[in-house]
């Protein structure tokens, strides 16, 4: 389960790995294309030839992770430890 903060204030709490990775879809979708590439580099997604979807739900980060989102910083955060 993932607590997700944004500037340092609790937004999230108790998501499963599904439910924040279609949070991250859904502000990602949001973006410009230029913040959307920002956003993408900090999930660590380097033009593969796969959708961000794929790459979201097939990838095990490393958590703490901190993300990009447009001006604001996005903190992930494993609540199981």
């Amino acid at each position: 389960m993932y607590e997700i903060l944004i500037n340092d204030e609790l937004v999230g709490l108790g998501l499963s790995k599904g439910e924040t990775n279609q949070w991250l879809l859904d502000l990602f979708n949001e973006l410009s294309l230029e913040q959307k590439d920002n956003f993408k580099l900090s999930l660590g997604f380097q033009g593969e030839d796969k959708l961000l979807e794929d790459y979201l739900y097939e990838t095990d980060f490393k958590i703490p992770m901190k993300i990009n989102f447009g001006n604001e910083i996005i903190t992930i955060i494993d609540c199981n430890m």
